[in-house]
């Protein structure tokens, strides 16, 4: 295709009045008109991009204003904060101070409470330890006091003397019988009480009784009591003349051969009396007593003559209480 019938072919129609006119210029026409036209695109184009630009700025500051805004209020907010917490602090700081300050009032308090407390319970314990003392005092005051008592006014039963009687058995010849017994005292204020005794007698041992001996072996033993003030005689025991005398007479005992004789011949008579005071939670009581006849005497009565027997004390079982080396054994039988 020729360039005229490019340019026909390209060439617009207007009408004017009805009627077509194909519109014919020139090449540089046309182009100067494309190049308007373009500019104009360009430009129109330009001017909507520089709009759109212009609004986004526009939007942009607004929303920077409204930010700004925003961010001034978040700011002040933060500071408020800040500042509600830091008199927050400073209020907690106080109460910390003043927490700390308690403390150490309240340590201060228990510190003095404790002292006061430790010189109250060393006071206390002073205290105590006076009155145990004195409480001690008293339990031993009254417990001599006690004892005091219950030694001047208890029963003490005391050993005399051995009392030989000497009654008729026959008046013709003229017979007696030589009847043995001890005979023991309470010296006390109060009578003694469940009183057990013992009395035996021997001639026929070379030495004093022994512990078997001088206990004895009876199982049931009569019970009874002495009242204060009053003697007693423990036991008795019957015998002839030649329990002592042997084969000699009251008229004999002078000559030499009965002295030999009665040097040879040892007789014994031993007892015990075991009893209690009438005074509670206090230990039974034993007397005891051992007598040798040493000697042999003759009184003249209207009748005749009587013996009078002279006794002297064993080396052993002259004592009371807890000085007999059998108390144990013999306050043993006592009944309760």
């Amino acid at each position: 295709m020729s360039e005229q019938q490019e340019n026909n072919k390209q060439a617009p129609v207007h009408y004017e009045r009805g009627v077509p006119v194909l519109d014919v210029k020139s090449e540089e026409e046309r182009k100067r008109s494309e190049a308007e036209a373009h500019d104009k695109r360009y430009k129109d184009d330009q001017i909507t991009l520089n709009r759109r630009l212009v609004n986004t700025t526009i939007a942009l500051a607004i929303a920077t204003i409204v930010l700004g805004i925003a961010s001034g209020f978040q700011l002040w907010y933060m500071h408020r904060q800040w500042k509600l917490g830091s008199d927050g602090l400073s209020k907690t700081g106080d109460q910390v101070w003043a927490a700390k300050d308690a403390a150490f009032a309240a340590r201060q308090a228990a510190n003095t409470s404790n002292n006061i407390l430790g010189e109250s319970k060393r006071q206390f314990d002073k205290t105590l330890k006076q009155m145990e003392g004195q409480t001690a005092g008293i339990e031993e005051s009254n417990r001599l006091n006690r004892d005091a008592l219950t030694s001047v006014q208890r029963a003490f039963v005391t050993f005399q003397a051995m009392q030989l009687d000497t009654p008729p058995v026959s008046m013709n010849p003229r017979t007696i019988a030589w009847v043995f017994s001890g005979v023991v005292e309470n010296s006390g204020a109060t009578p003694a009480i469940n009183k057990i005794e013992h009395f035996a007698g021997s001639n026929k041992l070379h030495e004093e009784p022994s512990e078997a001996q001088f206990i004895g072996d009876e199982q049931d033993r009569p019970v009874g009591e002495i009242g204060p003030k009053v003697t007693k005689r423990v036991g008795q025991i019957v015998k002839e003349d030649d329990y002592v005398l042997g084969g000699y007479t009251l008229l004999q005992i002078g000559d030499e051969a009965f002295h030999r004789y009665l040097a040879s011949h040892d007789v014994f008579f031993w007892g015990w009396v075991a009893y209690r005071d009438v005074f509670p939670n206090t230990r039974p009581h034993v007397t005891e007593f051992c007598q040798h006849v040493i000697g042999v005497a003759a009184l003249s009565t209207p009748q005749g003559p009587i013996p009078k027997l002279e006794f002297s004390e064993c080396r052993g079982h002259s004592c009371v209480d807890e000085n007999c080396p059998d108390y144990k054994a013999i306050s043993a039988l006592v009944p309760k």
